[in-house]
């Protein structure tokens, strides 16, 4: 498990049976974190989770306008109005 938000990234990893995190180059026992603590980095790892997905959403867009707008040529009627409209 990684935590990680803006650039940032704090492995966590087990050694026997303690979970160790490093930040800034600090190793911290999980365990012996206070509950306002966990908390905080539990919303730092849903937050990364949610810029993960608005990052695979806006990779989608490009692919999604092109297909709609080709979509969209091929149901247009094949003769076009002219530029102008000429009255009698």
């Amino acid at each position: 498990m990684v935590a990680a938000l803006s650039g940032l990234s704090f492995p966590v990893r087990q050694i026997y049976f303690i979970k160790i995190i490093t930040i800034g180059n600090k190793d911290y026992d999980l365990d012996r974190w206070s509950g306002d603590a966990k908390d905080q980095l539990q919303m730092m790892q849903f937050a990364h989770q949610e810029v993960v997905w608005l990052d695979a959403q806006l990779a989608i867009v490009p692919t999604l306008s092109l297909v709609v707008s080709n979509a969209l040529l091929a149901a247009l009627p094949a003769k076009a109005l002219s530029d102008t409209i000429k009255l009698s």
